[in-house]
């Protein structure tokens, strides 16, 4: 007997024992399946060049006949052994090694090396005998020993999907899953076969079924949507997306929708986008993680704003701490992506990304570009829990220096305030107690909102200490002399601005470049925007850099100016008699500094308008000699005054309410100065709640708002004194039947 004839019975006596020892080995370990899987593929190739030559039996055909007997020896000892593993239930690890080391053997048999060894070796088998026939019904030329094989193995699996049994139908549909996953391309026959049978375990009254077989139609979705999408003309051609689509939000199991959701959100596209921010909020938090953990694979500017403002509100205002950290982790995605590295090599491998992501330098002013500055605290909190997760990022941020403030931008003006905050609130912390200084950091009143507060306790969960060192940076804070000049060149910005719109307006002047008027208005918002910010800090700096007496009392002129010109916002009055509050040394100081002023303008009458813009209203004289002008009469207090029109007084008189509001809601009143609340009542608010007698042709918006003011600052005076609660329902009552 020849010598090659001799080692392939021994190859196929031994075949049976040697694939049963690879799937043994395969059970203990998945770090070995390389190595047996390479053993395995060279088994396969062995096994396929056994033929054996025998005269043919059939009518019509002459001559020896070449049987592939190695081929069919390796079908049947693999299935064989493959057949025990497929009964083995659910949730043995042993089994699902098998299945996954039988994947990566098949995936290594699909590869492109793996053909050529195929082709060479059929074509050596034609060359040896290039008159006879194979005896095999897939006698195609273009067919190899690999694909044969992987022909009858799906038919047998896809059998097995539709048993009776539970437990064969869910492991064959693993298998199925898991060849989708290895394999680079299949025939378009295979290919339906597969996909009509994971189509068909999705409706599996079995949740377990369904779950493993969305992980196949994951790898099928993903080929569909990098198909050339003008090419989809029906609902069939997207069946296996839509099945997800519907998988992923209304199956009752949460693992199902875990499952689909991969399959569905990537690649990116509008529906599928959609669906996966509302899952942002499906009511169970591993399919909210998964939700999130799928986004951070989205590249930021692929979002719409207020996409990106929704999902950084739902992760960090979500009730789980897994949850919250996975949208920490999102937003420092994002923040990387704002960076130079972002870009990497494919090759590059998962912890030398880590390392260059973690000392990258991210440009803070481009993150918060990525949200509405405008829409609520959506940007602050992002970046709060930016700079909880890496404090280094704050290392170049120095707000004592000038230059930071040359080229200003609402931004930078949010970066400030809170990065300020943050300082202020951690060197509060005591260095005996790290518990004691947590909680002060992040108690309700510490002025984080409850998305913030649980973004930072969900990084500090998982970083093993305090992940920000206030002290550090407190050197980095700027001056209150050095924040009095940056609020007041601001505010000067915002006067010139306003000057200038109106001077346009008035005066139909054209627009010129630089000075377009859609420029000027984007301009202003941009001021208003950031002077809002910048008096929040300020009074944050006042508790963290009381000591600073000259850059107090620099801060108090300059709030008192501001607060009489008509250019400060209304919605900015509340921060700044806030900050002239904490600037003043007592209730006393503070009513005499910004209640009695609008006294004295009242009693005095003396209204002269001197140009929008520049126009001061109230003066800053003392109260002295109030009590000498309070016998006289009303129409001799009002005798030379209100000279400007009807709206402009009717402006003033709505601005000196406003300031009144704010005081008396922020200060607690002694019985001692009930006689300036005495003086606010008569003077003040009982004109104005005849403000459409004596202001007939001021504006019916502007008239009700008077009227609406003047009524809350009686009810803010009643509360304040029991005296003068009596006249303000008195007041109140005479008005409402009037």
């Amino acid at each position: 007997m020849p010598k090659e004839t001799q080692n392939s019975e021994e190859l196929l006596e031994t075949l049976p024992e040697t694939i049963a020892a690879l799937f043994q080995g395969a059970q203990t370990s998945n770090a070995t399946h390389k190595r047996r899987v390479n053993t395995l593929c060279k088994l396969f190739i062995e096994a396929t060049k056994v033929i054996q030559t025998q005269v043919s039996q059939r009518e019509g055909v002459q001559g020896p006949v070449q049987l592939l007997t190695g081929e069919k020896a390796f079908n049947r000892a693999f299935w064989s052994i493959l057949r025990h593993v497929l009964n083995v239930k659910r949730g043995i690890v042993a089994a699902d090694r098998v299945l996954r080391f039988v994947g990566a053997f098949i995936g290594a048999l699909m590869i492109s090396e793996g053909r050529a060894i195929f082709v060479q070796t059929w074509s050596d088998i034609n060359t040896r005998y290039p008159s006879q026939d194979i005896t095999n019904e897939e006698s195609n030329e273009d067919q190899t020993p690999r694909d044969r094989f992987l022909q009858r193995l799906v038919a047998r699996i896809i059998i097995g999907c539709t048993a009776k049994d539970k437990t064969p139908r869910f492991r064959c549909t693993q298998l199925l899953s898991e060849l989708l996953r290895q394999i680079p391309s299949l025939e378009d026959e295979t290919y339906n076969k597969i996909k009509s049978s994971l189509l068909e375990r999705c409706t599996d009254r079995e949740w377990t079924i369904r779950a493993i077989s969305c992980i196949g139609l994951g790898v099928l979705a993903r080929v569909e949507a990098s198909e050339d999408q003008s090419a989809i003309k029906s609902l069939e051609d997207r069946q296996v997306i839509t099945v997800l689509e519907e998988l992923c939000q209304h199956d009752v199991h949460n693992q199902v929708r875990i499952a689909a959701l991969p399959g569905m959100a990537l690649p990116l596209n509008p529906t599928s986008l959609v669906i996966l921010l509302s899952r942002c909020r499906d009511i169970d938090a591993s399919v909210r993680k998964m939700a999130f953990r799928l986004l951070s694979q989205i590249q930021a500017r692929a979002l719409s704003v207020s996409q990106r403002s929704t999902a950084v509100r739902n992760g960090l205002g979500d009730r789980d701490p897994q949850v919250r950290a996975e949208a920490t982790k999102l937003i420092y995605r994002w923040a990387i992506g704002c960076s130079a590295v972002d870009q990497f090599h494919p090759d590059t491998s998962k912890s030398a990304k880590t390392r260059v992501q973690a000392s990258a330098k991210v440009d803070l002013d481009e993150f918060l570009d990525l949200f509405d500055l405008w829409d609520g605290e959506v940007a602050e909190e992002a970046l709060r829990a930016l700079i909880y997760k890496r404090p280094d990022l704050m290392d170049e941020v120095n707000l004592n220096h000038p230059d930071y403030w040359s080229a200003f931008s609402p931004s930078k003006a949010i970066l400030a305030r809170v990065f300020t905050e943050i300082v202020a609130a951690t060197t509060q912390q005591s260095d005996s107690s790290r518990e004691m200084g947590l909680s002060s950091i992040l108690s309700v009143d510490s002025g984080f909102s409850n998305r913030t507060r649980g973004a930072i306790f969900s990084v500090l969960e998982t970083s093993q200490g305090v992940p920000f060192d206030g002290l550090k940076y407190t050197d980095s804070l700027p001056t209150l002399t050095l924040q009095a000049f940056n609020i007041q060149g601001l505010f000067n910005l915002l006067v010139q601005t306003v000057n200038i719109l109106n001077s346009q307006q008035l005066h139909s002047l054209p627009s010129v470049p630089g000075v377009a008027r859609e420029d000027l208005e984007e301009q202003l918002e941009d001021c208003v925007f950031s002077l809002n910010n910048l008096l929040k800090m300020t009074t944050v700096l006042l508790d963290t850099l009381g000591a600073d007496e000259m850059g107090r009392r620099k801060v108090k002129t300059l709030i008192e100016d501001m607060i009489t010109q008509p250019c400060l916002p209304e919605s900015h009055l509340q921060e700044a008699i806030t900050l002239q509050l904490k600037l003043s040394d007592d209730t006393t100081q503070f009513v005499k500094s910004t209640i009695e002023p609008i006294l004295q303008e009242v009693l005095e009458g003396k209204y002269q308008p001197s140009g929008i813009g520049s126009r001061t209203y109230f003066r800053r004289d003392s109260i002295e000699g109030l009590t000498k002008t309070v016998d006289k009469s009303d129409a001799q207090l009002n005798q030379g005054a209100n000279k400007g029109t009807d709206n402009e007084k009717a402006m003033v008189t709505y601005r000196q309410l406003c300031v009144t509001n704010i005081s008396l809601e922020i200060i607690e009143w002694t019985p001692t100065e009930s006689n300036t609340l005495h003086l606010l009542q008569r003077y003040l608010i009982k004109p104005a709640l005849a403000v459409y007698v004596a202001y007939p042709r001021a504006a019916e918006d502007l008239k009700h708002q008077i009227f609406d003011a003047a009524l809350k600052c009686l009810a803010l005076i009643a509360i304040s004194s029991r005296v003068l609660s009596y006249t303000s329902m008195l007041l109140i009552a005479v008005d409402t039947s009037a």
